[in-house]
Parts: C-alpha cells; structure tokens; sequence
C-alpha cells in the first residue's frame, strides 16, 4: 500500500497539525462507524488514505469511498468518468446467476441493466450514488492500457499505427535474432553484451542461442533461407497487426483506439455528500 504521510518528517515541521488531524480522523472514524464508544481505539498510519485527505484539507464524505484493491477509492466519487480494467467481465452476461461484479476486488451490486449500460453501485452508497458502466472508444494516449516503446526509448507509449508496427517489426527481428547468433560468432557476443546489464544475463543469452538453433534448424529441415526473408517478415507484422485489432483496439486517422469500460458517476451535485463537521 502507499505511503501518504512521513510521520517523522511532519513532527518536525509541522507536529501541532498532524495532532488536529489524527484527532478529527478519529472523529470521522466515529461518525461513518457510528462506534462513539470506541473513537479512541482508532490509531491512523502513514498509510491512511483519510488521515492524508484531513492534513491536506481535502473534503471527506458521509460515508467511505468505495474500495479499489481493499483501499479506499476516492477518484470513483470525485471523477465523473473512470475507466475501470480489473473486473469479472463475464458476470455482465450472466445476470441469471449473478447480481454483483468484482471492480478492483470490490463487490459492486448491478442495480439494473439498460442496452446501453449497468447501473451500478456498493452496499454503502446504494441509496445515495448511482454509476453507469458502459463500453466507450477512446484515444489510447487518453487510456490507462499503455504499449511500452522498446525500439525508440524516446517514446513514452505507443500511440498511432507508424509506432506500432515500428515496434512490432523491432520484437519479430529480436525474436529472431538467435538465429544469427547460432550464424556468426560476432552477433553472438554483440548481443551478450547487450544482456550484460540484466541480472539473469546468462541465461537470457543461452535461451537466445538455444531458441535460435531450434528455429534455424527448423527453417533448414524445410528448405527455407536461414532466416526469414523481407516478404515473410511482413506477413508476420500483419498477423500480429491483425491479432492486435482483435483486441479491443482499432485506427482512426493513425491513431489508436481503445474499447474500455467506463464508470460514470450518475449524480452531478457530490458536494451534497460532504462530511460536515
């Protein structure tokens, strides 16, 4: 879990408001668990999700946020729209037997099914805050899914088809490459140097040879060329292209979509559900 607070650091700096907010934490603590009686019992760490929203003067609500990893999700009522990637899908189509779906390991209730979305919500904010969850294509650049550029470091994420199939063309070509380190002695130490860096150097590097002598010698067994020629490199970036786009991803204008799931929060006014205190 992340750490929101350096306890050591404040107590230096700033002790007497750190003091204030562990004292109103608990408060808060008391008010959403109705357990009065108990409000000194409650000791936050630097890990509090809630201890971090008092100190920073953050608004706090009437009930907890919902959980995302068993951690209090507070983007889910402060964001209109989030895009969710960790959830049992499949329950979507099989509401006979399911009346709840797992987002982030969080238990979420499907409230009603629309052609056009679910709606949703938790045990505790059922009756007070509603979400849509829904199908919808964006931008990749603008989606949590990222491709990680490893044949032009100068790139954050892969974002348009050029990139892409730059990238691919790169893994095929890596893939490959142990058939010229089985070919010439040369390559082969080019390459262990390259994999010097590696913790598991040595064994990357006889996984290369040995993958590349297996392809090699399949390749010979079939009376082809060593290695692949430039017609049947390009039929293999297109078979990947095509796989790729049977995957939630499509092109518009050399740009990447991605289909996704989002939720969004029915009710504009979130105000109304500040903690007030």
């Amino acid at each position: 879990m992340p750490k929101f607070l350096d306890f050591n650091s404040i107590n230096k700096t700033n002790p007497e408001k750190l003091l204030k907010s562990i004292d109103k934490y608990r408060q808060v603590i008391s008010y959403q668990f109705n357990k009065s009686n108990m409000i000194f019992l409650y000791q936050p760490d630097e890990k509090s999700a809630l201890l971090d929203r008092i100190f920073h003067d953050k608004p706090l609500f009437i009930v907890p946020p919902p959980l995302s990893f068993s951690y209090p999700a507070y983007f889910y009522l402060e964001q209109k729209e989030t895009e969710i990637t960790f959830f049992d899908e499949e329950k979507l189509f099989d509401l006979d037997k399911h009346n709840t779906i797992l987002i982030g390991q969080n238990t979420w209730m499907i409230l009603k099914k629309t052609k056009d979305y679910f709606l949703l919500s938790t045990q505790s904010w059922k009756d007070k805050i509603q979400w849509k969850l829904y199908n919808k294509t964006i931008a990749l650049k603008d989606s949590q899914h990222k491709l990680i550029s490893y044949h032009d470091k100068s790139i954050d994420h892969i974002t348009t088809l050029e990139q892409l199939k730059k990238e691919m063309l790169f893994q095929i070509h890596d893939e490959l490459i142990g058939i010229r380190m089985n070919q010439n002695e040369k390559i082969a130490q080019e390459q262990k140097e390259k994999l010097k860096d590696s913790p598991f150097s040595e064994y990357f590097y006889l996984q290369k040879m040995k993958i590349g002598k297996e392809l090699l010698e399949k390749r010979l067994s079939h009376h082809l060329s060593a290695y692949p020629e430039e017609k049947e490199i390009n039929q293999l970036l297109n078979e990947r292209l095509n796989d790729f786009f049977q995957r939630g991803f499509s092109i518009k204008d050399n740009e990447i979509l991605k289909n996704v799931f989002i939720l969004e929060r029915v009710q504009d006014n979130i105000e109304q559900f500040y903690l007030k205190m």
